[in-house]
């Protein structure tokens, strides 16, 4: 009768209390939400906000995205305004939908960082190249002036020549240079110190001619100094072919020397 008694009052007490005693189990079972409504509404327009933006850059690349200096100057503007605008989800998010990878899109950023490339006096040099704007964007100020002042910069230069005037201009210089022997047969040599611009050698090269046969003397130039495109393509295979061929007959010249080491000792053993 205790027992019923008891159960009765705490059943009295529950109905007294109401809803109060109700929810307190609730949240004890059920845990509190660590994500209010107000909360996810605010990701969910985050995540829309950045899908668009990301969307936004992507279509001012695309737009640009052509052949031409005009394009490739305006797709670099564009690649660097997603640099410093987007952060790097958004940016690997970007990346993943454009028709140029990582490396070129960093390469389009740095061509977008130097404002001397968008001078009008400049400009107009330039050529609509990628790959030779990107080595130009590279160059410091001094190198920059240097290549103008030689005559380099115009709107036909090409990057193997950009390349090598790079690397000859950024070799370390130690000591005195090395003067190479010249043979007999010839009266005397010319070593470029520079790289000439085209024009300037072909004049060069005339004045060389001239002076030559005004002297009675032949002018010798390197075989593959003025070779065309073509040339230069049929030599390379020729020396690859060379190469190939001699690295056989030196496999097989090895191979019919151990043959023999192996037969003369068979011999002798029995």
């Amino acid at each position: 009768m205790i027992g019923l008694r008891n159960n009765r009052n705490q059943a009295r007490d529950i109905i007294e209390k109401g809803d109060g005693n109700i929810e307190a189990p609730a949240d004890q079972l059920g845990g509190s939400s660590s994500e209010s409504p107000e909360t996810a509404q605010q990701n969910t327009s985050d995540d829309f906000w950045s899908s668009f933006v990301v969307a936004n850059h992507r279509s001012a690349i695309f737009a640009v995205y052509k052949d031409g200096l005009g394009p490739i100057l305006a797709t670099a503007a564009a690649c660097l305004a997603a640099e410093t605008q987007l952060n790097p989800f958004q940016k690997g998010a970007l990346l993943k939908d454009l028709p140029f990878r990582r490396a070129s899109f960093s390469k389009y950023v740095s061509i977008g960082h130097d404002s001397r490339l968008n001078d009008s006096t400049v400009r107009e040099k330039l050529p609509p190249k990628f790959s030779v704007l990107y080595l130009l964007s590279g160059l410091s100020s001094e190198e920059f002036d240097a290549l103008q002042q030689q005559g380099l910069l115009t709107c036909g230069l090409r990057r193997s020549v950009l390349e090598q005037w790079i690397k000859v201009r950024r070799q370390p210089k130690i000591g005195k240079p090395k003067v190479s022997k010249l043979a007999r047969a010839y009266a005397a040599a010319f070593k470029p110190l520079v790289l000439l611009p085209l024009d300037r050698e072909e004049e060069f090269r005339g004045r060389l001619e001239t002076l030559g046969a005004e002297f009675g003397m032949q002018v010798v130039f390197p075989a593959d100094k003025y070779m065309t495109d073509w040339d230069q393509a049929l030599e390379y295979i020729r020396e690859e072919c060379r190469k190939a061929v001699d690295h056989f007959r030196s496999q097989k010249r090895q191979i019919l020397l151990s043959y023999g080491k192996i037969r003369t000792h068979t011999t002798k053993a029995a």
